[in-house]
């Protein structure tokens, strides 16, 4: 059987190499015809895409030096490079919308309160490698139907290649790590990210892409999305079926 630290490295060897095996975009296509009341929308989009490449490149820089292996910290520095080149990707798709940059970025509270946890580097890899991530891979569509631009569209699947491969790294190393932790660390562990979950998103929802966010994820069906990461949860192993009681979803 293939030993945890294999596996990591051969993520680690993949993530490398992604960047020169992406196919080049074709910046030269047309600028996409916006009606006025869209262009806020798109330019706020790719803010918050470039607000959550920066936030969890910094996150991962943070968190990898404390990491027990070094497969599992050469995956984390891969996905800085990642997360940077993403970053100066949506800057530019910005700078094409002819955006502003924004001031303001919305994850930063969540990367500090997830750097600030006392206890295993198993909390921020479960807040931004399974939620975080998470989430952005499932805004990648509805970004998709808001800017009608096949650039944007090739931008966004080329991205979200590599979002699933930081995602996949997070299942493997926490699948591993998680039962290792005491069952009361993993019990405080689930309600800071259940109050982290709803605080944040309560942030985004009255932020500038908050009429976005509300259409994509109404306020109703925050509950049952929690209920959906409860289970993602699960699955990474921060609990299992026998203590689901200690575990509740509401």
């Amino acid at each position: 059987m293939t030993s945890l630290n294999d596996q990591l490295r051969s993520l680690a060897a993949k993530g490398g190499k992604a960047d020169s095996e992406h196919p080049e975009l074709d910046w030269s296509h047309p600028a996409p015809r916006l009606a006025f009341w869209q262009r806020p929308i798109a330019s706020g989009i790719v803010n918050q895409f470039i607000g959550g490449e920066e936030a969890t490149a910094r996150l991962c820089a943070a968190v990898a030096p404390q990491m027990d292996l070094q497969a599992a910290r050469d995956c984390l520095l891969v996905q800085v490079e990642d997360e940077r080149r993403h970053a100066d990707m949506y800057r530019r798709y910005l700078a094409r919308l002819n955006g502003r940059p924004s001031q303001q970025n919305l994850l930063d509270d969540a990367v500090t309160r997830s750097l600030s946890w006392r206890g295993a580097p198993e909390a921020a890899l479960l807040a931004f490698h399974v939620i975080v991530e998470g989430e952005a891979l499932a805004f990648q569509e509805t970004a998709r139907n808001q800017i009608p631009d096949p650039l944007f569209d090739a931008m966004s699947r080329q991205i979200a290649k590599d979002e699933a491969r930081h995602i996949a790294f997070g299942r493997l190393y926490l699948s591993q790590s998680l039962p290792h932790l005491p069952l009361q660390e993993r019990i405080e562990l689930y309600r800071w990210l259940r109050a982290l979950w709803f605080e944040g998103t309560a942030r985004l929802s009255s932020g500038p892409l908050g009429n976005v966010i509300a259409t994509a994820m109404p306020r109703r069906w925050m509950q049952k999305r929690w209920e959906h990461w409860h289970t993602a949860l699960e699955a990474a192993g921060l609990f299992d079926g026998a203590e689901a009681s200690d575990f509740p979803v509401s």
